[in-house]
């Protein structure tokens, strides 16, 4: 029974990650690829930062290409972790890090390694993040915890967030009420069921 809640939870993980993840991520790509372009120009940065951005596209690319054969090429996914990790190393504090501990954590999550995927997470969560982003990886880690078996955990990182959008606001309450579920807090549950609901209804 606790076997079929974990793969039920696992599956649950991967298919919102699905659903919440590529548009937000893409959107905050632009945004933030073109203000780090600006102040690139702006502090005689331009080299760093497009070296960035060239190693991020290839490690995106390459994801994109592993998971979408089924993540079969083992050769391909040790190139993608050490890709990434180069880019997390060398270009640590940046958005593009940010993104890159992201492949990573979804890469982890489709191998079932949800304490590698908490583990890129949590390097994503100390970076710079504007709130949006922030909100996004809170969002994501508690989804892992709650794969984990550990509601109580996931509850903490969705209250350690300090703004949410509008748009953002039905995932937040649909995640925290999965974990208050997860808890056997069924009213609880219900409650912030019901809110994501209502952003729902009002077009957030």
């Amino acid at each position: 029974m606790a076997r079929d809640l974990e793969e039920e939870q696992l599956a649950a993980l991967k298919s919102w990650w699905e659903r919440q993840g590529t548009p937000t991520v893409m959107a905050v790509v632009l945004a933030v690829g073109g203000y780090l372009g600006y102040r690139g120009w702006q502090n005689s940065v331009a080299a760093s930062g497009e070296a960035a951005s060239a190693a991020y596209e290839e490690l995106a690319a390459a994801s994109d290409a592993y998971l979408g054969d089924g993540g079969e090429d083992q050769q391909l996914k040790a190139t993608l972790l050490s890709l990434g990790e180069t880019i997390k190393t060398e270009h640590e504090g940046s958005a593009y890090a940010v993104f890159a501990a992201l492949r990573l954590a979804r890469l982890a999550v489709e191998a079932d390694d949800l304490a590698g995927a908490a583990e890129q997470l949590g390097f994503a969560l100390v970076q710079y993040l504007d709130p949006p982003m922030e909100a996004l990886v809170r969002m994501r880690l508690a989804r892992v915890q709650i794969a984990q078996g550990q509601p109580e955990a996931a509850l903490e990182t969705l209250a350690s967030l300090t703004a949410v959008t509008d748009a953002q606001r039905a995932s937040v309450e649909e995640v925290r009420g999965d974990a208050h579920q997860a808890l056997g807090e069924t009213g609880k549950a219900r409650i912030a069921y019901r809110l994501a609901v209502r952003s729902l209804e009002a077009g957030q």
